[in-house]
């Protein structure tokens, strides 16, 4: 059969009113279910959308978008005046998903890239999430090819594929064929094999488990994972485990059957325990898997106890019947730990006896700690006792913390349980008690355990009552102990109370804890008051260190850059002359530009001639890369050759080959420049996109007509390779023609396979193309 191609199906006309169908379905059902979740009343079916206000370039429009082309994603800035800003003020809720559905629903199907760039500025990740899932739902429905060319990109800007799995979800459910055919095009190898999983997945869950298994077959090797028939089979057996393990036949694989086997029958147990022991029992010896015994024996025991103990009791001694016990056991102290103890304590004196009381009495703890504290001494020292006194903590410290930390100290002692335990007590202590949660740790010794009991117990006490929590504070505790206190205060305030939050930062004394305390600090101002920001940041205290100042503007224009680029830029202005401000004036240029890379540029532009325009304009355009990297290259290129735009353009190509390398790549081997100049870009571009697709990476490379440019690239190829496979890497190495880089090249890849086989890298040396005297130095140098 052709490469990447599956038996046709005959055309189903019904195909895009299913999908339409589906995408409305999606909305009914997440608006219901939001409005439950919010209390919104679900009779009130005609939601209406937020008026517009006026609006910029980037914002949406009910029905359609007035940004830019949706043909490709692209970074804008929230815009506060926008129809999803209006949403988001007036409704909450089921109510706000209604309304972002009924903005989805008007706007058409070519303006669904531009309103998913505006869905990804927005300041709620939640809303975000649940928008952009019913973007996709709708576009899947009109145009699949458009919604997954448009999720690709987006899913390259941010290093994962969230946008693809997105399409696949939607297109799976409606057309599999045609999804897993597209999945199968896909170019990155990780994404394109979690894509063919999730399609084929779907598919089985869709009710066509043969037809999935069927496709399976005809996919080319390598195309798909490995474990796929194990993940398929295990979705089939979540809807008919009966079938799934009836047709394990299909699978040729001895050591995949096996895995299956186990798996579905694990989930057998889920319907019909009994049935999915005996399947167990008629597996071979060597492939009933001790783990599944323990799942089996566990859900059994929830149905039927005594039925399940009887059971286990009658394996032959060994690891099966170990885990059986262990199944039942964890599973009826749940129900009836009184009389799962009995059956225990039952057992003849020994090791089963002691695990079967030691399971028993853990579940027993975490349902009345009390019943189960005067059962310790029956249990031997060891990792079961550790467990032991772990639940009893967990059970005491829902139910009475102080009576359990009481316990602990008088019955414990000392050990890694005993400070487990205390920390699970002292945390839910200290939102009850707090004040006896904190004089019991200040009087514990000093360290580790002190410290993040005392934090932990700080964050709960001053998130709901910060005034009495610092007067504590201050009235009881002293040195390093009241630092690491007031500093883990101070971060919980920055969250509610940024002014009280400013005293106290202001107050604490210098060190690593105070430092990341106004990092926090700026960066949540900054957000949210930028007027309180900039008057803190011009009142810091006096006896910061340069470098905490600037890290604190830092992170102050980084936040505000990204909510209003132009005010941030005109505060970051001011700062221009100050030479420990270089670096928070070029990272405002570089979050800018992120959004609006001309407006970043003409901005940095508009500076005063000297090193800080230098820097705020290499920060502009490496920033507008990022969405833009054609016009951000093309601006680079125009440049005066000089150190400056060499490393600028270098800068432009990593960033450009990080969302599209085969772009880049043709960039970088356009410039007519000397060699010398444009090779970092070439090593940065092949480096990023072997990373991300080595077969066309290499394919690129072998395409350059021989010269410096292809020499360049080979030589990169075989470094990066090097490491993991240096016999490919030496295929690479002797491609190069200029003699001295093939010699470095070649010398590179002997010092990794060297290490890795040493016989083959000798014979290759052999017949290198290098000189003799070459040869005969890396011989020597690797004892040949």
């Amino acid at each position: 059969m052709p490469q990447n191609s599956l038996p046709v199906r005959p055309k189903n006309s019904n195909v895009r009113s299913a999908s339409n169908r589906r995408w409305r379905a999606a909305l009914i059902i997440l608006t219901v279910g939001v409005a439950f979740a919010g209390g919104w009343e679900v009779g009130h079916r005609n939601v209406p959308v937020a008026k517009n206000s006026p609006v910029r370039k980037s914002s949406v429009k009910v029905g359609s978008f007035s940004g830019p082309s949706s043909a490709a994603p692209k970074n804008v800035v929230w815009d506060l005046h926008g129809s999803l800003a209006d949403i988001l003020k007036r409704y909450k809720g089921g109510a706000q998903i209604a309304a972002l559905a009924n903005l989805i629903e008007q706007t058409p199907t070519s303006q669904l890239g531009a309103l998913l760039n505006a869905i990804a500025s927005c300041p709620l990740p939640g809303v975000a999430d649940t928008a952009k899932q019913l973007v996709y739902s709708k576009w899947v429905a009109a145009d699949p090819a458009g919604a997954l060319a448009y999720a690709q990109t987006a899913s390259q800007h941010k290093s994962n594929g969230g946008d693809v799995s997105l399409v696949f979800a939607s297109w799976a459910g409606v057309d599999p064929r045609s999804a897993l055919l597209a999945a199968m095009k896909l170019g990155q190898a990780s994404l394109r094999t979690s894509s063919i999983t999730q399609v084929l997945s779907a598919w089985v869950q869709g009710g066509d488990p043969m037809g999935a298994f069927a496709a399976l077959k005809d996919i080319p090797p390598g195309l798909a994972s490995a474990n796929l028939t194990q993940t398929l089979f295990s979705a089939w057996s979540l809807t008919d485990p009966a079938a799934a393990l009836a047709a394990l036949g299909q699978i040729s694989d001895v050591g995949t059957r096996n895995a299956v086997e186990n798996s579905i029958i694990g989930i057998l147990a889920d319907s019909d325990p009994k049935a999915a022991f005996d399947a167990l029992r008629n597996l071979p010896l060597g492939n009933q898997k001790p783990a599944t015994y323990a799942a089996v024996f566990q859900k059994w025991a929830q149905v039927d106890p005594s039925a399940a103990m009887a059971a286990s009791q009658a394996l032959p001694a060994g690891t099966a019947r170990a885990n059986a016990l262990q199944g039942v056991f964890s599973s009826w102290v749940q129900t009836d730990p009184t009389a799962a103890l009995q059956a225990a304590q039952a057992f003849p004196p020994g090791f089963e006896r002691n695990n079967a009381v030691a399971l028993t009495l853990t579940g027993l703890a975490t349902q009345d700690p009390v019943a189960a504290a005067g059962y310790l001494d029956q249990v031997p020292a060891g990792t079961a006792r550790d467990r032991f006194v772990n639940s009893i903590a967990s059970g005491w410290a829902n139910t009475d913390p102080a009576a359990g930390l009481d316990w602990l100290v008088k019955n414990v002692t000392s050990g890694t349980a005993y400070y487990n335990g205390l920390q699970t007590v002292l945390n839910q202590m200290s939102k009850t008690d707090p004040v006896g949660a904190l004089t019991f740790i200040a009087q514990q010794p000093q360290g580790n355990y002190q410290n993040e009991n005392l934090q932990t117990a700080i964050n709960n006490w001053a998130g709901v009552d910060s005034k009495s929590a610092l007067a504590w504070i201050n009235n009881n505790l002293t040195g390093n102990m009241q630092t690491s206190a007031l500093t883990a205060a101070a971060n919980t305030l920055i969250r509610s109370d940024p002014a009280s939050a400013i005293d106290v930062v202001n107050g604490l004394p210098d060190g690593a804890g105070r430092n990341a305390a106004i990092n926090n600090l700026a960066t949540q101002l900054a957000a949210t008051d930028t007027d309180a920001a900039i008057q803190w940041l011009h009142n810091l205290p006096p006896d910061l260190s340069a470098a905490t100042v600037r890290t604190a503007y830092q992170s102050a224009l980084n936040s505000w850059a990204s909510v209003d680029p132009s005010s941030a830029a005109g505060f970051a202005q001011t700062l221009v002359g100050d030479s420990n401000m270089a670096a928070v004036v070029n990272q405002t240029a570089r979050v800018w530009a992120a959004s609006d890379g001309q407006a970043a540029l003409t901005w940095a532009q508009s500076l005063p001639q000297g090193t800080a325009q230098d820097g705020a304009i290499a920060a502009a355009v490496t920033g507008w890369a990022t969405t833009e990297p054609q016009a951000a290259w093309q601006y680079a290129q125009n440049l005066p050759q000089s150190a400056a735009s060499n490393s600028l353009l270098l800068s432009v190509a990593t960033t450009w080959s990080r969302t599209d390398p085969a772009g880049a790549a043709a960039a970088v081997v356009s410039v007519d420049d000397d060699i010398d100049v444009t090779a970092p870009a070439i090593r940065s571009v092949v480096n990023t996109w072997e990373s991300a697709n080595d077969a066309k990476a290499k394919g690129w490379a072998d395409s350059l007509p021989t010269g410096p440019q292809r020499d360049v690239a080979m030589s990169t190829i075989a470094i990066h390779q090097t490491p993991y496979h240096p016999d490919t890497a030496y295929t690479w190495a002797v491609k190069i023609t200029d003699d001295s880089q093939r010699a470095a090249a070649i010398s590179t890849v002997m010092t990794g396979w060297a290490r890795t086989d040493p016989t083959a890298a000798a014979a290759a040396l052999q017949s290198a193309p290098i000189s003799d005297a070459q040869k005969q130095t890396l011989a020597n140098r690797f004892g040949f």
